[in-house]
């Protein structure tokens, strides 16, 4: 039998990752400055995952 749906990949959906971190880094150091602002603080604001951002993103500095 084939399948009429399309074949999704393994895994979670990652769509729109990049954009709730974002919001939750603009939230995150408007509330506490950029000094402050940790990756386990917006991870925490996003709901994801530390090792998700620094999948995408190794360095505070990019």
């Amino acid at each position: 039998m084939s399948s009429t749906t399309p074949a999704r990949p393994p895994g979670r959906p990652r769509s729109g990752i990049n954009a709730v971190v974002f919001a939750a880094t603009l939230s995150t150091v408007h509330e506490l400055g950029y000094a402050r602002a940790t990756v386990e603080r917006i991870a925490a604001a996003a709901g994801i995952a530390k090792t998700t951002i620094y999948r995408r993103w190794p360095t505070k500095g990019r």
